[in-house]
């Protein structure tokens, strides 16, 4: 039978208590934990959660900065990967990446001596698994910014490389070509742009039949064409289909990756 009144925390300000906590947390999954704290009547677990708040204070107090900071959750990701073959994505394994290496950090902090000095906090982390080599098979394969590698896998490297060579190509055709069109004057002031993913020529209408090659768009006025002169076209083509080529090895990276993790997902 419950004898205390309905709004008993409201006024001894509970609530008020559970806001200051709240703005405090640096995930949604603290803020939820802090949302469902209810007074306790048990005295040794009254005693275990003011030894934590004291522990943490000495931390501050000794500028023994607790190594924590903002992180997004990863449930869905957790979700989604106990599906067979989800692959999951950079920016999920950026979010995971960052979660392990505030465990990681965690473990190097729990000193044998801050083990001594803080061993209810140490109580809280204790049961926590962290498995180093799953953090090293993520950053093989994603930078700090969340990017794939270059050297992610042996074949992705020769991909990227033969993309930069083809690119320089580009470079020193499409040179040739403005060099020469600009002479006869049949370019506009701002010669080159952008369309459909391609590397194009601003021609003016009145020149663009002058031009050999594919007219993929003109400008709203009607005063230009964007050509993709014939010189460059074949290195365009292989251009496309180097980056088709690196889109299918990174998604066999990611899909590798995500057999990898899915493992150690329980804990």
């Amino acid at each position: 039978m419950l004898l205390e009144p309905q709004d008993l925390y409201e006024k001894l300000e509970f609530d008020k208590i559970i806001d200051l906590l709240e703005e405090s947390c640096y995930g949604q999954r603290g803020k939820d934990a802090v949302r469902a704290l209810q007074p306790s009547q048990k005295l040794a677990q009254i005693d275990t959660w003011l030894e934590e708040v004291d522990e943490f204070r000495r931390t501050l107090e000794r500028r023994d900065n607790f190594p924590i900071g903002a992180y997004q959750e990863i449930a869905e990701e957790i979700r989604m990967l106990e599906i067979e073959g989800f692959v999951i994505p950079e920016e999920g394994l950026q979010k995971l990446n960052i979660l392990l290496l505030f465990i990681r950090d965690i473990y190097r902090f729990f000193s044998p001596e801050r083990q001594e000095a803080y061993q209810a906090l140490y109580d809280v982390i204790r049961p926590v698994h962290f498995n180093e080599d799953l953090l090293k098979a993520i950053e093989r394969v994603i930078d700090e910014e969340g990017n794939i590698r270059p050297d992610a896998s042996p074949e992705l490297q020769k991909i990227r490389r033969h993309i930069q060579s083809k690119y320089r190509e580009m470079d020193r055709q499409f040179k040739l070509i403005i060099e020469n069109y600009r002479k006869k004057g049949w370019l506009s002031d701002n010669v080159e742009s952008f369309r459909n993913a391609r590397r194009v020529l601003s021609v003016p209408s009145e020149h663009k039949r002058k031009i050999r090659g594919i007219i993929h768009d003109e400008s709203s006025t009607g005063r230009t064409a964007f050509i993709e002169p014939e010189g460059v076209i074949d290195i365009n083509n292989d251009l496309f289909d180097l980056q088709q080529e690196e889109k299918r090895e990174i998604y066999r990276i990611l899909r590798e990756l995500s057999a990898t993790i899915r493992p150690y997902l329980p804990s």
